[in-house]
Formats: structure tokens, sequence, C-alpha cells
């Protein structure tokens, strides 16, 4: 191993100063800091880091970001001490010592970053703690954590085979506190037998894979669905007894999830 990269694991991620270019404009003076960001663990550019050219005292002078080779070039104001800051999601902050730069002068440089997912820029991970509703990529997102709970009636898988249904509505028939009404070409509306102030039963609000189905006539679209492509069916009979995730005025008579199989 050559002494530069025995010199690199002793020290950790770094930055390094390739070199010096000296350089005359005629337009006037430039003073440039030039350099590349790279992972420290796999020496690859790191793209759309946030690179920043600070004062000796750490005052802000200017922002860029680096390009698809991990490549950035900042302009000092003139002769001076400085310092490099780079910031990239999921990688700790990294920030140089203070360097100087002569007139007419071009400093290239090498910044090296450490992965670490605890540490993010500009955003900040303050604690790690159990979801209590689970995974949230998790399609049926919460479903454990209710069913646990057991403020509601689940009806899964198995039993939706056991019962042989022909049709969603039949599914729901042998669930206490829900009456299936009789309306137009024998069609069954379920409602929930708790009822209005009025004293008439009221309709529950209908979720299709979490989301409120607005349809017109949501028993409509759940019709279509084959019982066995139904993996399990939420029904909650009061609006005292809605989870946050399905309340508001939507499920204000309670409220029937279905999943569908994935």
């Amino acid at each position: 191993m050559n002494a530069p990269a025995v010199l690199r694991r002793l020290i950790g991620p770094a930055l390094l100063v390739l070199g010096w270019i000296l350089t005359a404009t005629p337009a006037g003076a430039q003073q440039v800091f030039r350099g590349q960001v790279l992972d420290y663990d796999t020496n690859k550019p790191i793209i759309d880091a946030e690179v920043t050219l600070l004062s000796a005292g750490s005052l802000k002078i200017g922002t860029m970001r680096t390009d698809s080779e991990g490549v950035f070039a900042l302009r000092a104001p003139g002769p001076g001490s400085f310092k490099i800051q780079s910031l990239r999601i999921g990688y700790k902050p990294s920030i140089s010592p203070v360097l100087r730069i002569g007139r007419d002068t071009t400093i290239v440089v090498q910044m090296e970053m450490s992965p670490n997912a605890t540490v993010l820029a500009p955003l900040a991970i303050v604690g790690k703690t159990a979801n209590r509703l689970g995974d949230p990529l998790d399609p049926m997102w919460g479903y454990s954590f209710r069913k646990n709970m057991g403020l509601g009636t689940f009806i899964e898988y198995p039993r939706i085979m056991d019962q042989n249904p022909v049709h969603f509505v039949d599914i729901l028939r042998t669930v206490p506190g829900v009456q299936s009404i009789s309306g137009s070409d024998s069609v069954y509306f379920p409602r929930m037998a708790n009822t209005r102030p009025d004293g008439e039963l009221c309709m529950p609000g209908y979720f299709l894979d979490g989301f409120p189905m607005h349809d017109e006539n949501p028993l409509e679209t759940l019709s279509l669905l084959l019982p066995d492509g139904i993996e399990a069916i939420e029904i909650y009979k009061s609006d005292l007894v809605v989870p946050g995730e399905f309340a508001g005025s939507y499920s204000n008579c309670g409220a029937i999830i279905v999943w569908r199989k994935r």
C-alpha cells in the first residue's frame, strides 16, 4: 500500500490539497477553489452535494452543488483564508481546515465524505422509534395494530372463503351490527344498526386499500370485486371506534375498509 493510501486510512475522511495553479487573467484577479467530492468508502463521486465556501470565521460566502462527476468550483472574493464545507443527505458533514489562497490562484482539492445514515444534512434524525402502525410502505399499513386493539370486526381471507360468498355484500351479512337493506333490482345496501337522531339507519364510509371511495355508489365498485380477491375487511360500526386514519365526516356512521389481495 502506498503512503497516501496509508495516510488516508489513518486520518479518515479529509480534504486533500492536490495542487495550486497560478492563473493570470486579463479580466482581473480570480481566486478559485476547484475540486471533487468523493465517497470515503467507495471513492466514487458524490453527486448533488452542497459545497459552501466559508470565511475563516465560518461566514457563508458562496454555495454550489456538485455535478455528475462530483466536481465543484467556488470563487473567493479575494486573497485570504477560507474553509470549504460539503453537505449531502446520508453523509456526515465535512469541513476543511483553513486554506490560504493568494491572488490569481486556483487551489485544487479533493473532499471526502463518510456515509452515515443517522446524521443527515440539511435534515436531522433526533431518534428512532418503532412505528406503532408498522411499516409505512406496507399496503395494509396499520392493519395488525388495529386488529390487536380489538375495536372493530376483522374478516380475513380464510373466513371469507368459508362463507362461499357470491357477492361482496354476502360477506357482510353475518356481521353483527350491519344490516342489509333491500334496494332496487334486489341489490342490498349495508347499513349500520346504530341509528341517527332521526331514527334512520345510516350508511358507513367505504375505503378501498386504505383510500376513501368517493364514488356515487361505492358498492357498485365493490360488487365488481371477486370475493377470492379480497385479503381482509375491517368494519367499524360507530364513529366512536373508527381509527384516526379513517375518521372524518365521511365516516361519521362507521367505516368499512376493504383490502384487496396483492
